[in-house]
């Protein structure tokens, strides 16, 4: 998809991260879309960050560095908008990396439907490669205008307690002026918890036209260590932040008495996973299959490990009826260091089992998933999936 070649401006907050940062930085250098800004950020950074984004900037003149005081990633989106002269702009962490075509097809979409904002998928990598794809929303793809925005988009932000929308920044593109004017409200303590998401949403609900596609360009990597992997201690002074952030927006929107109702049970869902947070042995449940537990057959193979596999988990080791034979996971290896009892997806076919129920919200990602199954010659009677029920919905909308 050819547009004019107008200039985006590619922010890369960079910290500590220096296994990672050249296939980064490469992988934006050898982008098909050449008229960039790329702009690296490094935000403090103790390891040899600091020396490979003075190397690269030496080897590429459209590479602009600049070295901060640690401040967090939202201090160091802020300063790398500060300077950036694009029209448009994204957004890439240091440890993550991009398809050669991501922004010539973003900015094409953005040139075709004049979108301020184009929302595209996201692979997650680990050690062994991609091993999903995420939707950049549970929402039809498509262009939203005026016209249908405010019914098919901002009012369905949220559902359930959980974010619709991918809450991520990296995987999309941004009017610069739209951009900058949010995130310049985000408090600067925001980090590592919804950072991402109090910028977008305000973006999404302010732009004329916003395109979401099918496709995934970004891969964000799985790594001991990151943001997202790691405890978060101000888990419930950030929550705090967002929440006002985010209902200050809403309010002054016509349908707020919708927006309001979703952020309700988001936080309410957040406050579950701070406590959490506060305390990692905790074995709660926040994801529950409920109706028909009695019909599930004697013994099951739970497929998925993230919160709503060990949600299930829990769920069906309380069943007596029930017996868990096997818990697998594509990113199995990484639930096992954290003391989970998660196998190889390769075990399912040398167990024994009645059933394999699928633990994941995404309704696309479990199609897809029981597709492969199907195709490896499970027979497809003896997979399962149903939306999970969140700790809101089971709390609030059953009358627990």
């Amino acid at each position: 998809m050819k547009a004019e070649k107008d200039l985006i401006s590619v922010i890369v907050p960079v910290y500590n991260v220096a296994s990672y940062l050249p296939k980064c930085i490469k992988s934006i250098m050898n982008q098909t879309y050449s008229n960039l800004e790329i702009i690296l950020v490094d935000d403090g950074s103790t390891d040899e960050c600091p020396a490979i984004c003075d190397e690269y900037k030496s080897k590429d003149t459209r590479i602009k560095v600049i070295h901060k005081r640690n401040g967090g990633i939202t201090t160091s989106r802020k300063a790398g908008a500060q300077i950036a002269q694009g029209k448009y702009i994204g957004f890439i962490d240091g440890d993550d990396w991009i398809e050669k075509n991501m922004y010539e097809e973003l900015s094409g979409y953005a040139k075709r439907d004049k979108a301020q904002i184009v929302l595209s998928g996201m692979y997650r990598d680990n050690e062994k490669g991609t091993y999903v794809k995420w939707n950049a929303a549970n929402i039809s793809v498509g262009r939203y205008s005026k016209n249908n925005k405010e019914a098919e988009l901002c009012t369905k932000l949220f559902s359930n307690g959980s974010q619709n929308v991918n809450g991520s920044l990296n995987n999309k593109l941004f009017e610069a002026q739209l951009l900058k004017r949010n995130l310049e409200k985000v408090d600067n303590r925001i980090h590592g918890f919804a950072d991402d998401t109090v910028c977008l949403f305000p973006c999404l609900l302010e732009a004329d036209t916003v395109t979401i596609i099918e496709e995934a360009y970004y891969h964000g990597v799985d790594r001991a260590g990151s943001a997202t992997h790691s405890r978060n201690d101000h888990w419930f002074e950030q929550l705090n932040l967002v929440f006002f952030r985010l209902r200050d927006v809403f309010q002054t929107y016509s349908y707020k008495e919708i927006l309001l109702q979703q952020l309700q049970a988001y936080i309410i869902n957040s406050t579950f996973e701070g406590v959490e947070q506060l305390f990692p042995d905790l074995k709660a449940q926040k994801y529950f299959w409920i109706n028909d537990t009695n019909k599930i057959k004697k013994k099951i193979i739970i497929y998925g490990a993230g919160k709503v596999g060990q949600s299930y988990f829990l769920q069906f080791q309380k069943i007596q009826s029930v017996d868990v034979v096997l818990w697998v996971d594509t990113n199995a290896e990484q639930y096992r260091k954290k003391g989970l009892r998660v196998s190889d997806i390769d075990c399912i076919y040398e167990q024994e089992y009645d059933e394999i129920i699928i633990a994941l919200k995404n309704r696309v990602i479990a199609e897809n998933i029981k597709t492969n199954l199907i195709q490896s010659g499970i027979n497809k009677e003896k997979i399962l999936w149903k939306e999970p029920v969140s700790f809101y919905e089971y709390v609030y909308k059953s009358g627990r």
